[in-house]
Parts: structure tokens; C-alpha cells; sequence
């Protein structure tokens, strides 16, 4: 899908839901300050625009990690029973997650000499855990980078403070549970 800035800005300013290809088209509602930080991230926007259902499906077993993580640590007879019945890399998870909100930030690693980069962070609903919903971010707009209940962080390197849990896409309290970001473990 693709939008040039004065579309992204015409979804913002209307409070139009805009579709996610990624989710098959789901809406969402865009959560930015004002019409300049659109523009500042479009690029970033676009660049998650073009994901779609092969990326979805790509990276399932994050999605399935967290089910698995959260079920672990509360107990599994408190989980769905349609989602106990799952395939452990069943891409029908996707249908327990659904989309809410999308927005950006920028950051930078802590001690790191890079730039900062743009980060593309999704809330939504999941159906395992009600309190915390689902956070997903990617780094540029198209790498996912982070998994996980919302905690308004857009790296596991942020959110626990050590920039070594950034070779994670969900951070487990089970460490074999956890998934790695292909691109951070070369």
C-alpha cells in the first residue's frame, strides 16, 4: 500500500482508521502529535505499508512465544481453550491479535555511536493477555524488533535497561522461550 504524506496526514486529521497490510487489512487509528510528525516518520510508515501477510507469517513464532510465556507463568487452564488447541507455529494465532493503534518514536542505543532510528510501535488486543495487550515494533518501519505486552518501550534493550536483550524479539522470563532478532545475532 502506498501513501504520500498528505494521505497519511488526510487518515490522521479525519480519524480514519487506515489498513494495515500486514494484517490483512485491519485498521488502525494513527496516534501522532500533529501533521509535521506524520511527515517526519513517513518514510518509516511507508516502509511498514509494504510489509504483508508473508511477513505476517514470518514472524508467527514471536506472536507464539508471548502466548507461551504468558500461559507458563499464569497457568494454561486460564488460556482460551482455542488457544490451547493451537499448532506451536500455527499462524491462526494472528486471529487472538487484533490491531489497535500505531504510532512512532525515535531512539537510540544507549552508549552506541549510531544514529538514532525510527521505530514503528503497534498496540493492539490479544486474546491471552487482557491487561497488557500486545506491543509490536520495527525498527525503520520494516524489521520486527520487539514483541510483547505494552510497555511503551520500543526495544528490549530499552525496557530492561541492557542493550544485550536487543538480540531478542521477545524477551522470555523462560529464556528458552525466547525469540531472537535474525539481524542482531549474525
Amino acid at each position: 500500500m502506498t501513501c504520500t504524506d498528505e494521505q497519511l496526514i488526510g487518515f490522521w486529521r479525519e480519524n480514519r482508521a487506515l489498513p494495515l497490510p500486514y494484517f490483512g487489512g485491519r485498521e488502525v487509528a494513527l496516534f501522532f502529535e500533529d501533521e509535521q510528525q506524520i511527515i517526519h516518520f513517513g518514510d518509516t510508515i511507508r516502509r511498514f505499508l509494504n510489509l504483508g501477510e508473508a511477513e505476517r507469517i514470518g514472524d508467527t513464532p514471536h506472536i507464539h512465544a508471548y502466548l507461551n510465556d504468558f500461559a507458563e507463568a499464569v497457568g494454561w487452564e486460564y488460556i482460551d481453550r482455542a488457544l490451547k488447541g493451537l499448532a506451536p507455529d500455527a499462524a491462526e494465532i494472528w486471529r487472538f491479535v487484533r490491531p489497535t493503534t500505531l504510532s512512532a518514536m525515535e531512539s537510540w542505543d544507549v552508549g552506541a555511536k549510531e544514529p538514532r532510528k525510527q521505530y514503528l510501535v503497534l498496540e493492539g488486543n490479544c486474546d491471552w493477555e487482557e491487561e497488557h495487550g500486545i506491543l509490536m515494533s520495527w525498527r525503520d518501519g520494516g524489521e520486527l524488533v520487539k514483541v510483547s505486552g505494552y510497555d511503551g518501550h520500543a526495544t528490549n534493550g530499552h525496557a530492561y535497561a541492557d542493550l544485550a536483550k536487543d538480540i531478542y524479539v521477545y524477551y522470555a522470563t523462560r529464556p528458552e522461550l525466547s525469540t531472537f532478532n535474525p539481524a542482531m545475532t549474525k
